[in-house]
């Protein structure tokens, strides 16, 4: 069989079961997998595989047409007709039977709900209404009728992370009304008609059960509409006030049917007909309404025999390997959701996943590749060898400087908070009423806190991007170089100040041999390199070879307000009387001991600066000298001075100037 890369897969180890005489449920309120054969319920749990699947066996027989265990594990309901229910204790055995209202009018179930809530325990979704049923206390065997929402249904589809239970009415079958299931009440969320194409008679098409999908893409409350006609998917955002169109994504070919799979926020849309798997990233959509890969059809479980080396590595340290398609695995293609496939011909129940690894070999626009990684947990190593794989291509510079931009903003966004509630406002359960969605039916929403997502700081840009690449063979050192610094400009736009050692690498880059000084230069210039004490040493480090660079240090210290080191500097570089005047302006933030300035002052060789020193020196101490005395010879400098002071004396006996041979002044060590 071929292998090739499928971006959306099986997963392998399925749960089995018999096929013959068998009837198949899936509670998706527990993620448990019911098979019902020759009396006995055998259940699994597919959200816990550790557990060994259970049988119940003391149930009595009859026909069964639905199986919903309740969520405290005590009560499993059995739909034994199209009007009646039977709800059986797991404890003691003890049978509850229930009939719809209104069953001799016509009255029929759609199904029922375990939410097991303080005003109600179980909903039965009828033909003409909700009925909301609370189990007697104290182990009385009834079902109490708490409220009866009437309304005609004509079906049903429910999310139970959510709570969420959207109902299709209207006389044309065109209308979604959503509901939560709130411990206390109902909350009714805004109705709405998803838009469908006229049909050729002129009559409204009917919406079907199986093009509507609930779910909950990031922090939004979503319901997605397949229009197979029109070959579109629109995702509609839900709120207690308010009903949103998100958008409308273009699904490029044509079915009769589509299934969805929601795996990590990621939206697999499959095409039934052509058996071929797409994916979108909601997050995306605000960009591009196109896949983020190419269509691909859905594989099996990955041949983890077929790994080669040099290949990619998952974060678990699971090697890229091939996959089979899964069109010779499977025999019956239904999916539930979230991401199951449920083979009723073969016996198994398969997991859907996305597989990130493939789905980096698998597109083509690394932009939307990075965007879609850096909201998905544990994808950072991929988001890193995703952005190297970039620059050591030579991908479009403005392409590359989007990409890390969109590296800082997920790192800044990720950590905002969400707004207060609004009108897109819904209930989470295990949030309490503090929960609340972005506000606003736009996909450029902030994340809210704990939501999937990387942070991606600059060291490890630097270990795992820029630092391999330097000096790599077949990687061009300026292009890098260009990358590097828009990493800069982009940090810089969001008010951020690059690390000292990203700076020093920048520096290193730049400094390489051939130096760069014009690059240098204007990345000084226009504060791409922000101002610091250690881009300052550097400057200062390479005047020698680059004159200007000493100039751009002593303003950039200038700019910190690094008084003590703007003095110490130019004492060092000689240039006494600016720093004399430098002193002197800022008295309180400049501490020079009075050796120091001499020293400096002395090195010159100037007669003249040495006296403007030393006259400053004299003026600052604690007692200057005073009197007729001052004039000639006499000092009271502090100790440290002397060899100063018996030059100046030198100075004032010849009248200023220096006797022939005297030699040139070298400072002492420290």
């Amino acid at each position: 069989m071929a292998l090739f890369h499928a971006h959306c897969h099986l997963e392998a180890d399925p749960v089995e079961f018999e096929t013959d005489q068998s009837q198949v449920f899936y509670d998706d309120g527990n993620e448990y997998l019911v098979v019902y054969r020759e009396g006995t319920f055998t259940i699994t749990s597919l959200a816990d595989r550790s557990i060994a699947p259970q049988a119940v066996d003391f149930i009595r027989r009859a026909p069964v047409l639905g199986v919903r265990f309740s969520l405290d594990k005590r009560h499993v309901c059995i739909q034994r007709s199209h009007t009646d229910i039977d709800v059986v204790s797991l404890q003691d055995g003890a049978e509850i039977s229930y009939s719809c209202k209104g069953k001799g009018q016509g009255n029929m179930l759609h199904g029922v709900i375990w939410t097991n809530d303080t005003q109600w325990d179980l909903v039965a979704v009828t033909m003409q209404g909700l009925e909301l049923l609370k189990l007697a206390p104290n182990g009385a065997s009834a079902l109490k009728l708490v409220k009866h929402d009437r309304r005609a249904i004509h079906w049903y589809t429910y999310l139970h992370a959510s709570r969420l239970l959207a109902l299709c009415s209207g006389k044309d079958f065109a209308t979604i009304q959503c509901f939560q299931l709130m411990p206390d009440k109902l909350l009714k969320l805004p109705d709405f008609d998803p838009e469908m194409p006229p049909p050729p008679s002129g009559r409204r098409a009917r919406l079907d059960k199986a093009s509507v999908v609930l779910c909950k893409l990031y922090d939004k409350l979503c319901c997605i509409h397949i229009n197979a006609a029109r070959q579109e998917m629109v995702i509609y955002q839900l709120g207690r006030a308010a009903i949103g169109r998100l958008c409308t994504i273009n699904l490029f070919s044509a079915s009769d049917r589509y299934s969805l799979s929601i795996t990590d926020n990621l939206i697999a849309v499959h095409n039934t007909d052509a058996r071929i798997t797409m994916i979108f990233d909601a997050w995306l959509l605000q960009w591009s309404s196109h896949p983020i890969a190419a269509p691909l059809p859905l594989g099996g479980p990955p041949q983890r025999q077929a790994h080669q080396e040099g290949g990619w590595e998952e974060e678990d340290g699971d090697h890229l390997v091939d996959c089979v398609s899964a069109e010779s695995l499977i025999q019956d293609w239904t999916f539930e959701q979230p991401a199951f496939l449920l083979d009723r011909k073969t016996g198994k129940m398969w997991r859907v996943a996305v597989s990130l690894p493939h789905l980096c070999v698998s597109t083509g626009d690394r932009l939307a590749l990075v965007r879609c990684l850096l909201q998905r947990a544990n994808a950072s190593r991929l988001t890193l060898k995703t952005v190297a794989a970039a620059v050591t291509e030579r991908e479009a510079l403005p392409t590359v400087a989007a990409i890390l931009r969109a590296v800082i903003e997920s790192g800044m966004g990720s950590r905002f908070a969400s707004p207060s509630p609004g009108k897109w406002w819904f209930y989470q359960p295990g949030m309490g009423d503090e929960a609340s969605a972005s506000d606003g039916p736009t996909l450029a929403a902030r994340l809210p806190p704990g939501a999937p997502g990387i942070y991606i700081g600059q060291g490890e840009m630097l270990e795992y991007v820029f630092q391999p690449l330097l000096g790599a063979p077949g990687v061009d050192q300026e292009y890098l170089l260009a990358v590097v610094v828009e990493y800069l400009r982009a940090l810089s736009g969001k008010t951020l100040m690059a690390e000292p050692f990203v700076v020093d690498f920048v520096l290193n880059l730049i400094l390489s041999p051939p130096p760069k000084f014009h690059i240098l230069h204007q990345l000084l210039q226009y504060h791409v390199l922000q101002d610091s004490l250690p881009v300052a040493s550097r400057l200062l480090a390479i005047g020698a070879a680059y004159p200007s660079a000493e100039q751009l240090a002593l303003d950039m210290l200038h700019r910190l307000g690094a008084d003590q080191e703007m003095a110490e500097v130019l004492l060092e570089r000689g240039k006494v009387l600016q720093a004399l005047r430098y002193i002197k302006e800022r008295p309180s933030s400049v501490k020079v001991a009075p050796r120091t300035l001499l020293d400096a002052a002395r090195g010159t060789n100037n007669v003249q600066v040495f006296c403007a020193a030393f006259r400053y020196v004299e003026a600052s101490i604690a007692n200057p000298r005073v009197g007729p005395e001052a004039t000639r010879g006499r000092s009271c400098l502090p100790r440290g001075c002397e060899e100063h002071e018996a030059y100046w004396n030198l100075l004032c006996v010849n009248d200023g100037v220096l006797p022939p041979g005297t030699p040139k002044w070298k400072p002492r060590a420290t």
